[in-house]
Parts: C-alpha cells; structure tokens; sequence
C-alpha cells in the first residue's frame, strides 16, 4: 500500500521557459495537508486538477478567470511518482520552465526534502472496462489492483516507428527510467515553431530533435520519444489527484486525450459508485 510523501523544506529552481524562451523562478514549498498540489500566481490558487485544465494542445495548461500556467506536465509527472501528494508551487511567470526537457532536474531538486508521512495515497478504482477515441488517440482502461500506464507511439520515421513504454506506479525506477526523457519534435515542427514566435527557449540540451535520418544528440534512454510520452502521461494523469487501480493503455497519446479520458474515466467511477 503506497504512502504519501511530504516536503520538509522548500526549493526554489529557475530557467527558460521552451515557448517564450523568458527566464522564470518557481518556489515549491510544503502544503497543507490534504490542500493537494497548487499553483500561486498573482494572488490567484490554482488546483493542480483536471478541472482546471484550460488548454491541452502543445502542453498542458491549468488556469482560473485571467491567469494560466503552461507546460505544468513535467513537475507534475515528478510530484507523482515521487509520491507527494500536497505542495505548493509558487510562479513568478506563466510558463515553467523546460530545465532539461524532462523532469530529472525536477526529481533532483525533490528528492532530499522528502521523508514519508504515514498517509497512505487515496486510490480509486475503475470497476468496468471503458476505452474511447480522440482524434488520433485511442485509449482503454481495465481494472486492475494497481496503476500501470501503456503507452504506445507509431510514427512513419526511420528513426522512431513503434515504441511501447511502460510504467507501473510504486514498481518502475521512474528516477532512471523515465524522468531523464526529454521532450523532442521533429525539424520541421521545430521550424514551424520558431516562425510562429514559439519554441524559442529549446535547444539541443533540452529536446531531442528529429532529423530525417539523424537526432540532434544522441538518445539518454532507449525509446527516448516514447519515454517521454509516458512522462507526459503520468504528470496528466496526476491531475486526478488520486491513484486510480487500473491499466491504461494509450495508442497516440496526446495531452487532450490524457485530460479527456482521465475525465471519462471518473465519470465512469461516480456512475458505478452511485450504482453501489
């Protein structure tokens, strides 16, 4: 049965933000129990929640009235798989910065201020199989006593074709295995970014960018692309601020579909527990 962890003190990290290349400050301190992960911006708290979710296109973004935060899926995914349940994360932008592209220097910055607990994580449980389609994405769902995601990528690219990762939350060395994956895209997308005013904070330490026939560096993990997809997983996902007992697997994923379904998922969950 997995515990909650919680911080002893506070870390405050900085750096470039990978759309609008600006430098921001982030301070994570210790939150109050039960108050579950925020973002503190101008005044305003921001749940780190499904429902809060304004925008899923490039990134995920959460925001309340006039204030949003972008690319929350990286920390996100951290905070998860570490376990820590309540924090609160203050913001002197609007977009968190890319760091390494993945959430290793998230990780690092963590991992000494956390002891456990003795709160044991809140999980829920999906009772009947559901499975739904998103644009490209397709998603399914099985009961299951703990929370393992599949994720799937299939690209026409020499380079990448079909790649499936796993993670099984409370098993996997997400430390090693997932979160030194960074973020990547293709040469032509980078370039189309770059003449819409986007993507200004990337480079060749934070993303991995696909060539025709080559990567811009070489790969820190097997199936870096994929890896990277399961880390965006995992930080939407959290955003159910619970563990859910299920299988997850997703062909395609996107950070949409990952909202969309996690969303269909507890609709599924109140249904059957009204039922009982």
């Amino acid at each position: 049965m997995p515990f909650c962890m919680e911080l002893t003190g506070t870390t405050r990290i900085s750096g470039i933000g990978i759309h609008s290349g600006k430098e921001n400050a982030v301070l994570i301190t210790p939150g109050d129990e039960n108050a579950g992960i925020r973002f503190l911006v101008k005044d305003r708290i921001i749940p780190a929640s499904v429902d809060f979710v304004v925008d899923a296109r490039r990134c995920t973004s959460l925001g309340v009235v006039d204030v949003r935060i972008d690319m929350v899926e990286h920390l996100l995914s951290a905070l998860f798989a570490l376990n820590v349940r309540n924090a609160d994360i203050h913001m002197d932008g609007s977009e968190m910065p890319i760091l390494d592209g993945g959430a290793a220097e998230w990780v690092k910055a963590l991992k000494p201020l956390l002891r456990a607990s003795g709160n044991v994580i809140p999980t829920r449980t999906l009772h009947e199989p559901i499975a739904r389609k998103y644009n490209d994405s397709v998603y399914c769902a099985i009961p299951t006593d703990g929370m393992r995601l599949t994720c799937i990528i299939d690209f026409p690219h020499p380079l990448i074709g079909m790649q499936i990762s796993d993670y099984l939350h409370g098993t996997t060395d997400y430390v090693k295995e997932i979160a030194p994956a960074r973020t990547f895209g293709f040469i032509e997308e980078v370039e189309a970014l770059h003449a819409a005013g986007l993507g200004l904070g990337g480079n060749f330490g934070n993303t991995l960018v696909v060539y025709p026939d080559h990567y811009s560096s070489s790969e820190l993990l097997p199936s870096e692309c994929c890896r990277h997809k399961l880390l965006d997983m995992i930080g939407d996902f959290s955003l159910g601020n619970t563990l859910i007992a299920t299988s997850i697997t997703a062909y395609k994923p996107s950070h949409y579909g990952n909202t969309k379904f996690l969303k269909a998922m507890f609709e599924e969950i109140i249904k059957n527990d009204k039922q009982n």
